[in-house]
């Protein structure tokens, strides 16, 4: 049975991608089989054969050369995916996604499935990321840009997280910024201490 962890964040262009493919590469350094799931994927490109093309897919695979990747949705629109699937006619499904995922993890030793945005994004009118998670009864493990405001952010996601009887893993504070400060050091101290017991790092 593989281990399935789901990536999520605090908001939007935090680190996902980049948490997820450090991930993917130190598994692949130490000989886990690891793979990298995209579950949707927005601002796609067409590819060569046609079909588009997941950005976050190509990281995976640049950044660990012999690991397994793989893009569930693709839509070409860069916004939210309920939004994106509407402007291009199309309908994410529910039982369609949680199937391939499904079928997917059973390719892998250990999976790092990676969101869109945050908990709340719409992936349909009724339907979000974090009912995606609770559908796959996934561990989660919480990408929060380290910057001034976060902790709300943060806070608020953890709260979600546990109201759903969904378990926290693991918190990544990503310095988005540089130089670490006063601010981004409390930053650290807060979100670890609401944790209460969740593994909190900082990049």
């Amino acid at each position: 049975m593989s281990a399935n962890y789901f990536i999520t964040g605090s908001d939007t262009d935090i680190g996902k991608t980049y948490v997820t493919s450090l991930l993917l590469g130190a598994f692949e350094t130490i000989g886990v089989d690891a793979q990298g799931i995209k579950a949707v994927q927005t601002g796609c490109v067409p590819g060569g054969d046609g079909r588009l093309l997941a950005p976050d897919f190509v990281r995976y695979l640049e950044t660990a050369k012999t690991s397994k990747a793989a893009a569930v949705e693709c839509f070409q629109t860069p916004c939210s995916p309920h939004l994106a699937a509407r402007l291009e006619n199309r309908r994410i499904s529910p039982k369609a996604i949680i199937r391939d995922i499904q079928a997917l993890v059973k390719k892998a030793e250990l999976n790092l499935i990676e969101g869109a945005g945050g908990l709340l994004v719409p992936l349909s009118d009724t339907w979000t990321v974090i009912d995606l998670i609770a559908a796959l009864r996934c561990e989660v493990i919480l990408v929060v840009g380290n910057r001034l405001g976060c902790i709300n952010h943060a806070l608020l996601s953890i709260e979600a997280i546990r109201t759903r009887g969904l378990k926290l893993k693991a918190i990544v504070m990503n310095n988005l910024y540089g130089a670490q400060n006063e601010i981004t050091e409390d930053n650290i101290r807060v979100i670890a201490k609401a944790a209460n017991g969740a593994f909190t790092c900082r990049l």
